[in-house]
């Protein structure tokens, strides 16, 4: 299946980059990129993705500041850690980084065990000091600090990439009833039950907030942290209640993501990744 997310963000690079004169070596990479998966684009989506990129053109005859507005589009990559921009870009004076999303359902992060339990345990640090004032929210926070103390356990030495027999026996594990599935769904709610406690809902919040925006892992100012949605529906920040209509209706499950074959075997090899999707 197509991804749409990442069709829409070519999209949105072909539509600028084309508008560019006198490209640069990076903007000319960028626009063969565009260019070559174009073609394989449904019309919906590069409609939608031509429109945005013109609705923020400058209205003025000023053919200096319609290039400086073209040539500000940039494709985020990641160099080591994946950003939460996926595509930035000014106009007007501000500074647009956007997350791409397309459809009703997208994943928010599918990262695996190590980097999931590092992301967690910051989101629960900033959720002690924002959160855990009461009896009930202290209870509620010490719940979480063990599960992911569990999940820590349960994944030693299997954080990376595994043979697919040693993943499924790790699933079946953790979902079972009662299992690791289960204690994080309690905790983040799932998408066919994404509600979840109110002891819980500081937590679920500070989460979903990070997997938008990505600020406690880069840093609010990093121009890897997104501050903006960009949708079919258009462009909108990422704020408080953008982030609270996302949570409404996000939930986590524990998965299996493919990783190929092993070269010697031939055998099909997976990871186990945290995925939180809406």
């Amino acid at each position: 299946m197509a991804n749409k997310g990442l069709q829409f963000e070519h999209a949105v690079m072909y539509h600028a980059t084309v508008m560019v004169d006198n490209k640069t070596s990076d903007q000319q990479v960028a626009f063969e990129k565009a260019s070559k998966a174009y073609a394989s684009i449904p019309s919906d989506i590069k409609t939608k993705a031509n429109e945005l990129v013109q609705q923020y053109a400058p209205r003025s005859t000023d053919l200096r500041a319609k290039q400086s507005y073209y040539s500000s589009f940039e494709k985020m990559s990641g160099g080591g850690e994946e950003p939460k921009t996926d595509i930035k870009f000014e106009s007007g004076g501000t500074k647009y980084r956007c997350s791409m999303k397309w459809g009703k359902s997208f994943q928010l992060t599918s990262a695996g065990i190590d980097k999931s339990a590092a992301v967690l345990e910051k989101v629960l640090k900033k959720t002690i000091k924002e959160c855990g004032g009461g009896r009930e929210d202290k209870q509620a926070l010490a719940h979480i600090q063990a599960i992911l103390e569990r999940m820590t356990e349960k994944f030693e030495n299997n954080t990376g990439t595994i043979m697919q027999s040693k993943a499924r026996a790790l699933m079946t594990d953790v979902r079972k009833t009662g299992g690791l599935n289960e204690q994080f769904q309690e905790v983040l709610g799932s998408r066919k039950k994404p509600h979840v406690a109110e002891v819980y809902e500081c937590f679920k919040y500070n989460l979903t907030h990070e997997c938008m925006t990505g600020a406690l892992q880069f840093g609010k100012n990093s121009d890897k942290t997104a501050t903006h949605l960009m949708t079919e529906s258009g462009i909108v920040p990422i704020s408080k209640a953008e982030v609270a209509k996302v949570m409404a209706v996000a939930g986590v499950r524990l998965a299996m993501k493919g990783r190929g074959r092993d070269k010697v075997t031939g055998l099909r090899r997976n990871c186990i990744v945290v995925r939180y999707e809406v």
